[in-house]
């Protein structure tokens, strides 16, 4: 019980923090600060279970009374559920191609769009553009003088996605 409850509550914590943040002014680099976040509040829960348990009032109905292995536990229940929210996060950080197509027609009458009214209602170079400039800020493109060069962090996270989607069997016509 006792790793769900601090798992929960520095979850709970890290979403204030990044509500909070976010509404004070948006990072450039929002998975960055995201990763911040999660891993600067591990660190600090940490060092106060630590410290918490070197002191003697601190007994067994202590909040602080964690065990190395439970706080190893709880390390690994809330690096999966801030991994968890960082990739749903990213889908909602970007303006989705897929969920921008779903709001037209749902916002149609009826509920309904004929086909090339929902092309000429979509703009392809404004999701280019976003993408672009997500690349660019978590510097896996670098431009200079009007061109695009890969840099090495973007050959290897591509290289990745590559690899995998091979031993999965994907098709590269699906993207």
């Amino acid at each position: 019980m006792k790793i769900l409850v601090h798992g929960l509550l520095m979850i709970a914590v890290a979403l204030g923090v990044h509500v909070l943040w976010w509404r004070i002014r948006l990072p450039k680099n929002q998975m960055g600060g995201l990763l911040k976040i999660f891993v600067s509040l591990f660190v600090l829960w940490a060092i106060l279970m630590v410290l918490l348990n070197t002191v003697e009032e601190c007994g067994s109905g202590c909040i602080a009374d964690i065990s190395v292995l439970e706080g190893i536990y709880t390390a690994f229940f809330y690096f999966a559920m801030s991994l968890t929210y960082t990739l749903a996060y990213s889908a909602i950080e970007a303006d989705s191609p897929s969920l921008t197509i779903v709001r037209i027609i749902s916002e149609s009458p009826g509920g309904r769009v004929r086909k090339d009214d929902l092309y000429g209602r979509l703009d392809f170079d404004r999701f280019l553009e976003a993408r672009v400039r997500a690349l660019l800020t978590d510097r896996m493109l670098l431009e200079s003088a009007g061109r695009y060069t890969v840099t090495r962090k973007g050959y290897m996270a591509a290289r990745i996605v590559v690899v995998y989607r091979r031993v999965m069997g994907v098709k590269d016509e699906l993207g």
